[in-house]
C-alpha cells in the first residue's frame, strides 16, 4: 500500500507528472508488462528500504514508497538513455542529461540521510 501513498494531493501530481514525462518512452522500451512489474518490483524494493533506514535511525514518520518507486523508473530511464534530457519540474527550462540528473538527485538524498542523522545526534 505504501507504494502508492502520497502525502499530499500536489505530491501525488509531481510524481505522476514526472513518471508520465519518461513512463511512456520506458515502458514503450520495455513493454507495458514488464514496465509494470518493474515498477512493482521498486515499489516493494525502495518501501522495504525505507523502513530499513527508519529502523535504523528510530525514526517514527510514515513511510511513503510511491517516490521511491518513481525515482527507481528515472533510474532505470538515465541507465538506459543516460543521454536524456530530464528536466526540472520548477524550472522548465532547464534541461540535463539523465544521468546528470539522476547523480543530482542521488546526492541530495545522501545529503538528506546524513543532515537528518546529525541532526538527530545533536539533539
Amino acid at each position: 500500500g505504501s507504494a502508492f501513498s502520497h502525502a499530499t494531493f500536489p505530491h501525488f501530481l509531481f510524481n505522476m507528472m514526472a513518471l508520465w514525462s519518461f513512463g511512456t518512452g520506458l515502458c514503450r522500451d520495455l513493454g507495458p508488462e514488464n514496465f509494470i512489474a518493474w515498477y512493482m518490483s521498486a515499489a516493494v524494493l525502495t518501501s522495504l528500504g525505507g523502513m530499513l533506514i527508519k529502523l535504523a535511525s528510530v525514526g517514527t514518520a510514515p513511510s511513503l514508497g510511491a517516490s521511491g518507486a518513481v525515482l527507481w523508473m528515472a533510474s532505470t530511464t538515465a541507465f538506459r538513455f543516460p543521454d536524456a534530457q530530464f528536466g526540472i519540474i520548477f524550472l522548465p527550462f532547464v534541461t540535463l542529461p539523465a544521468w546528470q540528473m539522476i547523480i543530482g538527485i542521488a546526492s541530495l538524498d545522501v545529503a538528506g540521510l546524513v543532515l537528518v542523522e546529525e541532526c538527530d545526534l545533536a539533539h
